[in-house]
């Protein structure tokens, strides 16, 4: 029988570490763009899992690839190849433009995404001269990780858990001569997001996206 409210907020009181301040909603399911909660209550859902549901809750294409893929193969480790997989990399490489043929990455989150990132920022500039400053701008978010946590330009996230990956510097939104004053020949990437989220939905200015692009050239 499945709980009510007071039920389930009970079990996250008891089992789940309150590392985050809950909204006191316990969701139960989901259909395209509405939600209910565990009362029977709609809600149409504006957050979409923090973007993460994009084409919505239980769309009918997405449950039905998900019911055929576990009857086929659940999982595989590294060591193996596997079509599907090798096929979802082309078809992103192909959206992928201005870098020639791309190859993909697999992660599991954005958080592990940044932590490839930066090692590959990282082994790249030791090739090149010992390379390993990287930057990122203020109010920026790139995950909770130990070097994603570092990347991130808000005290906020980062209090109590110094000391930080060293090697992280942080530029103002959108200020293109502090971005060219703070690029040298230690620099060895800059992370940035397009939209800041986390940060309170500021945007890059076009030009400055321009100008990063000129100075990761330009410093390469």
């Amino acid at each position: 029988m499945a709980l009510n409210y007071d039920g389930v907020k009970s079990l996250y009181d008891n089992y789940v570490i309150g590392n985050y301040g809950r909204i006191p909603v316990a969701i139960a399911r989901g259909e395209g763009s509405y939600v209910w909660d565990t009362e029977g209550r709609k809600y149409l859902d504006f957050i979409t899992g923090l973007a993460v549901n994009g084409l919505g809750h239980c769309h009918p294409r997405v449950v039905e690839a998900i019911r055929r893929q576990a009857g086929e193969l659940l999982h595989i480790h590294n060591n193996f190849i596997w079509e599907q997989q090798g096929r979802l990399a082309e078809a992103l490489s192909k959206q992928t433009t201005g870098m020639g043929q791309a190859k993909v990455f697999f992660c599991n989150s954005g958080t592990e995404s940044t932590e490839a990132g930066i090692k590959i920022a990282r082994l790249w500039g030791k090739q090149h001269g010992g390379k390993s400053r990287i930057l990122s701008l203020e109010n920026s978010f790139h995950g909770r990780t130990y070097a994603a946590l570092s990347a991130t330009g808000q005290t906020v996230y980062q209090k109590g858990l110094d000391p930080l990956v060293p090697g992280f510097d942080y530029v103002p939104l959108n200020d293109i001569t502090a971005l060219e004053k703070a690029f040298d020949e230690r620099t060895a990437a800059l992370i940035c997001e397009p939209v800041q989220g986390e940060g309170g939905v500021f945007l890059c200015d076009p030009r400055f996206l321009e100008a990063a692009r000129r100075l990761c050239d330009k410093h390469q």
